[in-house]
């Protein structure tokens, strides 16, 4: 399916997480959450991000968290996120590679539990002055609403609903959203 065509909406409520799909929640969460950051702060040009709708479908946590496979509302902006899309900056390009090859490698290995965006007042002069400091923390101990992993000694494991998680993301993300929003600019 190419990129701008739509998908119709899928509504799977008693389904369970596979590992995979529990990853990949993950993955399209912190690649949202960043994405966002980068675009209401200001971070990079306008033209390094693309509409992608806010609400997450279930047939997208079986897919990479970098596919669009939805048409985003042209009219109702609330429903939709801003997503960084490659091939337009070089700046934004290297946050893309490190996000796709360096950040969602490790989520899948399991081997990331923090992922921290400092936003610095000017990174060759004043590398320390740090204006915001984002912590992305992932917990892959099966305590949170996507049990990534199961622990060995763990005999059963929580069955979680393909809803909730839909459902999660796009609650979290609103938020994230309204605190950025209430901030003030960055200073030039």
């Amino acid at each position: 399916m190419g990129e701008g065509e739509c998908l119709p909406p899928l509504t799977v409520s008693g389904l369970t997480l596979n590992d995979m799909q529990a990853i990949n929640s993950i993955m399209i969460w912190l690649f949202r959450a960043v994405s966002m950051v980068y675009y209401s702060r200001e971070l990079l040009p306008r033209e390094c991000f693309k509409d992608t709708l806010a609400d997450i479908q279930p047939t997208q946590l079986s897919r990479s968290p970098f596919a669009l496979p939805h048409c985003p509302s042209q009219d109702d902006t609330s429903q939709r996120h801003k997503v960084l899309v490659k091939g337009v900056s070089l700046r934004g390009d290297a946050l893309f590679d490190l996000i796709e090859k360096v950040v969602l490698p490790d989520l899948r290995l399991k081997r990331m539990v923090c992922f921290q965006l400092l936003i610095v007042a000017d990174p060759f002069k004043k590398p320390m002055h740090v204006l915001e400091d984002y912590v992305f923390t992932i917990n892959h101990d099966g305590h949170t609403s996507v049990d990534v992993t199961m622990n060995p000694k763990q005999k059963s494991r929580k069955k979680v609903v393909v809803a909730d998680v839909v459902g999660n993301i796009k609650h979290s993300l609103q938020n994230l959203r309204h605190v950025l929003m209430s901030l003030d600019p960055l200073p030039s």
